[in-house]
């Protein structure tokens, strides 16, 4: 979950406190059949569908940077969060097949919603927009919000204009370090850590929002919020259902990154989802996302297999696939941490395994490790998967390339995974 949908639940949580002042005034609250009278939802499964959008905006373009669906049950009072990755595979009407977030770029809110009805099979009855520069706002016009961060967290992305910088402690975060907090997904556990962040965040963010030397602000902080927020809900309809979640807990908010798997499509990077598992989950038969393993968090495997080898499987396997191959490998630098490419060179060479070359790849934004290999020769091919079985690199991430001179790994953000099977690996003599 982003940080665009910590500031959804933000909003209707704001709503909910200022209705609580209303009810003083005997306002009284809306029930679920005044609800269903005055907001759309599906008479079938009794659920409001709102697509959430996170919008960079800091560009000369508008694009979609999250996506999610938050279906707000009405009897049961839950609310899920199905986050969608913008490079998912889907048929775009009238643009063919490509990546969910090209929708938004092609055709704004309208082809992205037509685009999602299709794909998931669910009416959407409303919709959300955030930019980036929202959030900071929200948790400025708060006063900050107090968090304790665990270890260092540190990126740089200099062509996006992103640096990362927070040591740990307790940080009294004002807007924008609160953003990179949220953001943040640089480190070994990738996703799962990010979600279990966001989390944390949603649950400080709750204990600010509730304090009570909030409340004389909450005139300019509902101001604020609809200067802000682009949504289809009329002022009313939003603070109704702010009223009417007003109980709403992290009990009752359950999150999930559209299950699926990585795949490249003629040369083209993909998310390929798994439809039959989303209607599982928006029909709550499928634990959320942050109480899965996290095998399913990086949707790539290998993190499984290297908790439950031995030593003694490890070596075994080792001893097999390195007198296999017979080339030098080059070994790239796709995550961005110093040093990175020198230290999985080492255990390579430990291995028995020559590198011919190591260095940084075109960028560092490489989720998951790759293994490329020369488009020609078939022995360059068979080397690259016996090295992709070594390192447990999923075979749809093993790839030809004309600009590969050698079999080449591309280290991504789960190099932790990726030197800890290496450091496992033993040769026999």
């Amino acid at each position: 979950m982003r940080w665009q949908r910590l500031l959804f639940i933000g909003v209707v949580l704001a709503a909910a406190i200022i209705g609580a002042n209303w009810r003083l005034k005997d306002i009284v609250h809306p029930k679920a059949e005044s609800i269903r009278k005055s907001i759309r939802y599906d008479e079938v499964t009794g659920k409001i569908n709102i697509l959430v959008v996170g919008e960079d905006d800091t560009g000369d373009s508008h694009r979609a940077d999250s996506i999610a669906i938050a279906t707000l049950d009405i009897e049961g009072k839950k609310v899920k969060l199905l986050s969608l990755p913008r490079d998912t595979r889907i048929d775009i009407p009238g643009r063919g097949w490509n990546k969910l977030g090209h929708a938004y770029s092609y055709g704004g809110i309208d082809l992205l919603k037509r685009t999602l009805v299709n794909y998931l099979g669910l009416p959407i009855h409303y919709y959300v927009v955030v930019g980036y520069d929202s959030f900071p706002k929200l948790v400025d016009l708060l006063g900050g919000v107090e968090i304790e961060v665990e270890t260092r967290m540190r990126y740089v992305d200099k062509a996006g204009g992103l640096y990362i910088d927070i040591p740990p402690g307790r940080h009294l975060m004002n807007g924008d370090m609160a953003l990179k907090y949220v953001r943040f997904r640089h480190d070994a556990m990738g996703d799962l850590g990010r979600i279990q962040r966001q989390h944390k965040f949603i649950a400080a963010l709750l204990k600010r929002m509730t304090d009570p030397q909030i409340l004389p602000h909450l005139g300019e902080l509902t101001k604020e919020m609809a200067s802000i927020v682009k949504t289809d809900l009329s002022p009313s309809q939003a603070l109704q259902l702010g009223l009417y979640f007003k109980d709403l807990s992290l009990d009752n908010i359950n999150v999930s990154t559209l299950p699926g798997k990585p795949a490249f499509i003629s040369g083209v990077s993909y998310w390929l989802g798994d439809i039959s598992q989303i209607s599982a989950f928006l029909s709550g038969e499928i634990p959320s996302e942050a109480k899965m393993p996290p095998v399913s968090q990086e949707g790539a495997g290998g993190a499984t297999d290297l908790l439950t080898s031995t030593p003694e499987e490890d070596q075994a396997l080792s001893k097999e696939r390195v007198e296999s191959i017979k080339g030098p490998i080059a070994v790239l630098n796709g995550d961005g941490s110093e040093g990175l490419s020198a230290k999985i060179a080492r255990e390579l060479h430990r291995l028995g395994i020559e590198v011919a070359y190591r260095g940084n790849a075109r960028h560092f934004d490489y989720r998951y490790s790759n293994i490329i290999y020369p488009s020609k020769g078939a022995e360059s091919q068979k080397e690259a998967q016996i090295l992709a079985e070594l390192l447990r690199i999923p075979k749809n991430l093993v790839r030809p390339s004309e600009a590969a001179a050698h079999v080449t790994i591309i280290v991504g953000h789960d190099h932790e995974t990726l030197l800890s099977r290496l450091r496992n690996l033993k040769v026999a003599p």
